[in-house]
């Protein structure tokens, strides 16, 4: 047994119960009428999925002296569609588990399809919930501080793991209370090493995203 640092969200509902609460703040803060929803998609960016479930039930049927089933159902999107279902949406449902740009591609997709007319809206989620595999994962890999983060330290160990639950609406029409707008991206996959990124496919993704939101290097103020 290993002792791990992990952040979890204090006195938090289960998984379902806190991604329904997240949800339904995000919808009414956008002021989406039930009429809204049925043109409104979902898009979910999470790595470990409802992982944590398959966990807790996994140790329950070991603790009762049954055989044990690993994975229950082996239904990466079935957390997306039980949402949608309890918030009442309409449109598709996607999720994407692409590891750490994961939410990054939900959000880009969800705006692609707006803007392409497919959809009038989009609640858009990032989701990491509690969950051993993710933790004993990056520890295999020797990847988990012991203590704390410090990145850019000679003597850097790795990064802690937490779970969050983070919700916003994406409309295709701006309007005079927005707060941001967002105008484009893109995503690539490079293929060229697993841990040492291409600089060349980096710069290329860049481009790609000011094409996409047809914006000019010159106007960047941020990175």
């Amino acid at each position: 047994e290993i002792s791990l640092p992990y952040c979890a969200i204090p006195g938090s509902l289960p998984s379902a119960g806190r991604l329904q609460e997240v949800a339904a703040a995000a919808i009414a803060g956008a002021q989406l009428k039930a009429s809204d929803l049925s043109r409104t998609g979902l898009f979910i960016g999470t790595s470990s999925g409802d992982i944590a479930e398959h966990e807790r039930h996994y140790a329950a049927e070991r603790r009762s002296g049954q055989a044990g089933i690993a994975i229950r159902q082996p239904l990466h999107g079935a957390m997306a569609q039980r949402l949608a279902h309890a918030c009442g949406i309409g449109g598709p449902c996607y999720t994407f588990s692409t590891a750490c740009s994961a939410s990054a591609n939900a959000l880009l997709y969800a705006a692609w399809m707006i803007r392409e007319e497919r959809l009038d809206h989009a609640l858009v989620l990032g989701v990491e919930c509690q969950n051993r595999i993710s933790l004993l994962g990056f520890r295999s890999m020797l990847l988990v501080a012991r203590d704390a983060c410090r990145p850019f330290d000679a003597a850097r160990e790795g990064i802690i793991l937490g779970e969050a639950v983070a919700a916003t609406v994406l409309s295709g029409t701006l309007t005079a209370d927005a707060r941001w707008c967002l105008q484009g991206g893109a995503n690539l996959c490079d293929a060229t090493h697993p841990t040492n990124p291409s600089p060349e496919t980096i710069a290329q993704v860049i481009r790609l995203a000011l094409a996409d939101a047809g914006v000019a290097a010159r106007e960047i103020r941020a990175v």
